[in-house]
């Protein structure tokens, strides 16, 4: 059954998100499981035995007699809305679990958290499935607003330690995202590239901490509401860097002015740098979801025009390493040409 949270900061499976261990989540899921649950009769892409094994009782929920069924967007990983709740495939069962565990109890000053439903076992995911109470809103161009719950977050954040599959080298990874991100900062393109790469990292004061690998991806907006966050990709990097990639998302995207850098820039040390990191992610997974290649012109202009904006802002802390990077897209094109990304 769902619930809103009190003011802004929760809308949760009732009971779930005071269950620490799977046997306390399994019992709770039961309460709510106790009638068998309804047949699947619509068409979506979400298995029937899904359906059955993760569904609201609430009238507001799959089981309603005529649920309203939606295909989602990338907010909610492509997946199928039923009634209340949320489907999506998971390229990564482990991380998935991962960001259902903490988004139960995650609290984000102005920020709400899609919650997860938990199957009638306590599971998180279900033959390569999961299911989120989901909430009405769209990724919006309010990019600032990102930005600044993006920081709020990274805050939060702190507090958590960082789990060990965002710890895993590129080799070890099992999925695009997560090679990406191992690859944007722990190995290399180019030989020399390495050097840049370990220069920026180390001449960074603070730790590497938890941060969310997609933020403005994530974050969904309707109206005067609070903002929405329906997943959290785990990375290791330091803070700030979850609003310096959503900076490069709204740059890349065209959703951001260009002066969004300089308004940040004081508050976020380091703060091109990070970017300069968070572009080259996201070319590397470009390049790793093979939806890019050496011959097109428009994309890699648009990845220069983002580095020169990045590489032209006011300078509050010294940029490291940036003659290596300039020449990131080039190393990244050639890479693309050999496939060794």
């Amino acid at each position: 059954m769902l619930r809103a949270g009190k003011g802004e900061d929760t809308v949760a499976f009732r009971g779930m998100e005071e269950c620490s261990t799977p046997a306390e989540r399994a019992e709770t899921a039961e309460k709510h499981h106790e009638a068998a649950s309804p047949a699947l009769a619509f068409d979506t892409e979400v298995p029937e035995q899904i359906y059955q094994a993760l569904w609201l009782e609430d009238g507001h929920g799959a089981s309603s007699a005529a649920p309203v069924t939606d295909a989602l967007d990338a907010a909610w990983a492509n997946g199928w809305r039923i009634g209340a709740v949320a489907y999506s495939r998971v390229l990564s069962p482990v991380a998935a679990a991962w960001s259902a565990r903490i988004r139960t109890r995650l609290k984000v000053p102005g920020l709400r958290v899609a919650r997860p439903i938990y199957s009638t076992d306590g599971r998180f995911v279900v033959a390569g499935w999961r299911a989120d109470s989901w909430v009405q809103g769209v990724v919006s161009r309010r990019v600032d607003e990102t930005v600044a719950a993006a920081l709020r977050l990274d805050s939060v954040l702190a507090g958590h330690s960082i789990p060990e599959h965002a710890l895993l080298a590129p080799e070890e990874c099992t999925d695009p995202y997560s090679r990406a991100d191992r690859l944007a900062a722990q190995t290399t393109l180019h030989p020399q590239d390495d050097v840049a790469v370990h220069r920026a990292l180390t001449a960074i004061p603070a730790a590497a901490q938890l941060c969310h690998a997609d933020m403005l991806g994530t974050t969904i907006y309707s109206g005067a509401n609070p903002p929405v966050l329906t997943d959290v990709v785990a990375t290791a990097r330091p803070r700030g860097y979850t609003a310096a990639l959503a900076m490069v998302d709204g740059l890349l995207g065209g959703f951001v002015d260009e002066d969004i850098i300089d308004r940040y820039v004081d508050e976020i040390p380091h703060l091109r740098t990070l970017m300069l990191l968070g572009l080259r992610y996201r070319i590397i997974l470009d390049a790793e979801l093979r939806v890019i290649s050496a011959g097109d012109s428009s994309v890699f202009e648009r990845y220069e025009k983002a580095e020169e904006l990045i590489n032209a802002a006011r300078v509050a802390t010294p940029i490291v390493g940036k003659k290596e990077f300039r020449s990131n897209i080039e190393r990244v094109r050639e890479a693309i040409v050999t496939r060794t990304v």
